[in-house]
């Protein structure tokens, strides 16, 4: 939003729902951002058998989850992950 606007003055001269909307748009610009620079940079590393478009990506890593992992469920999937990566894979 600072990029955009360079300070929030612009915002605050607004009246408070268009400041919100504001602030929601551009936090959604913003994830949509991220996004794309995590899937560039996953991108070199995608062959035939693992690739996936963007918007599939985008749909993955921006939906809610159903229901609230548990603590140890984290746990297990960034263990999981880790030894993935130390592996090379």
């Amino acid at each position: 939003m600072a990029a955009r606007y360079h300070d929030m003055n612009f915002i605050m001269k607004q009246d408070p729902q268009t400041g919100i909307d504001l602030m929601v748009k551009a936090m959604e610009k913003q994830r949509e951002q991220r996004t794309w620079q995590l899937w560039v940079s996953i991108y070199p590393n995608m062959g035939e058998d693992n690739f996936i478009k963007y918007e599939e990506f985008k749909d993955q890593v921006n939906k809610k989850p159903e229901t609230p992992q548990s603590a140890a469920e984290i746990i297990a999937e960034a263990e999981k992950t880790k030894a993935l990566d130390q592996q090379g894979g």
